[in-house]
């Protein structure tokens, strides 16, 4: 099912392209932002050492810049190619989950683009798992349940804590309450056996959580934010559901009714964000999904319900706002994160 044949319109496929053009433009040819050295130093090592002797990130990664190497693409032309195919996956993705591209994208601009433009990895791994997300609509394992695990493994192999992921299969659960008490009870699992994943990790996926989990604790004024961050999260995909049900498109349920589970289901990273607040990455990369289906249903829903779809969607942009506020402008963090993107760009910049 392709949501994007729902209430389109060349105006709105305009808007949606020349949205997803200039996020392109600002991350594919940024070149001095706080992250654009280390990935360059990656790329000419893998390319310089080999792929099995420079052991320092995932195989998928490595495998994908040998493969630039090979074909004699300097760092920065491969950083462009590479970030318009993971928006060519971006954009298919959100096919399926909401009929304006345009609108989602843009909510993902006040948040969290700007993180997602200097983490690159982590933006290819968002972009496939987008694109998994819509197999959990469908029934059957091989047009379901394979599709959507090949998918996540592919965007763990690029950044392994896509790999989380894999816990969306529970929304194969119909039952809410039941997958509630599923949730608490791998909350307080991944909370008490932190330590033991984290040795797996050192084992099977370049170290990465084991590096992450030791950059520092996550202050208690953090962990009470994020908490009414997940919390709210869920609220807004609550509501859209209940939405949904007002209508009779089952598809439009489904796709809401996937988006509400996964959002519960995400409270099982909560204990990792409190150990580190690094993985907040984890939750902070479904945002664009909650916006997309916020988009689709709000905007099905309108004619009929224009009070219920105006608060939800103001709802979510003041979402995106507080969170692009906190974690891109507050304490002086806004010329560290913000301007390099629009100023050290090979287009906008010098």
């Amino acid at each position: 099912m392709n949501s994007e044949n729902q209430n389109n319109s060349p105006l709105k496929g305009c808007y949606s392209i020349l949205v997803i053009t200039v996020e392109w433009m600002l991350m594919g040819f940024s070149h001095g932002n706080n992250d654009y050295l280390t990935y360059k130093i990656m790329y000419e090592a893998v390319n310089n050492l080999g792929i099995n002797q420079y052991s320092g990130l995932e195989i998928g990664q490595r495998a994908l810049y040998r493969v630039g190497g090979i074909l004699g693409f300097t760092y920065d032309q491969f950083l462009s190619i590479y970030v318009l195919i993971a928006l060519l996956v971006l954009w298919i993705g959100l096919g399926y989950l909401t009929n304006n591209r345009g609108l989602a994208l843009t909510l993902y601009f006040i948040f969290p683009f700007i993180y997602d433009a200097t983490q690159i990895r982590n933006f290819f791994a968002l972009c496939l798992m987008v694109y998994a997300f819509h197999f959990l609509i469908n029934k059957g394992f091989f047009k379901s349940v394979l599709p959507f695990v090949i998918c996540v493994i592919m965007a763990g192999l690029i950044h392994s804590i896509a790999f989380f992921y894999l816990i969306f299969l529970l929304t194969k659960i119909k039952n809410i309450k039941t997958l509630i008490l599923i949730t608490i009870f791998l909350s307080f699992l991944i909370g008490l056996f932190f330590n033991f994943f984290k040795s797996i990790s050192y084992t099977l996926v370049a170290n990465k959580i084991s590096i992450y989990s030791s950059l520092g604790t996550t202050p208690f004024v953090y962990m009470i934010l994020y908490a009414i961050l997940f919390f709210l999260n869920i609220f807004i995909m609550y509501f859209t559901y209940n939405m949904s049900l007002k209508d009779n498109d089952l598809k439009l349920q489904k796709i809401a009714l996937k988006g509400y589970q996964a959002s519960i289901l995400l409270i099982t990273c909560y204990p990792l964000v409190i150990i580190d607040e690094v993985f907040f990455r984890i939750f902070r990369d479904f945002f664009i999904i909650t916006y997309a289906i916020v988009v689709l249903i709000a905007g099905k829903a309108y004619r009929k319900f224009p009070a219920d779809s105006a608060f939800i969607f103001i709802l979510t942009f003041f979402y995106a706002a507080i969170n692009s506020y906190v974690w891109l402008f507050a304490g002086g963090k806004y010329s560290g994160l913000v301007i390099p993107i629009f100023t050290n760009n090979s287009i906008f910049g010098r």
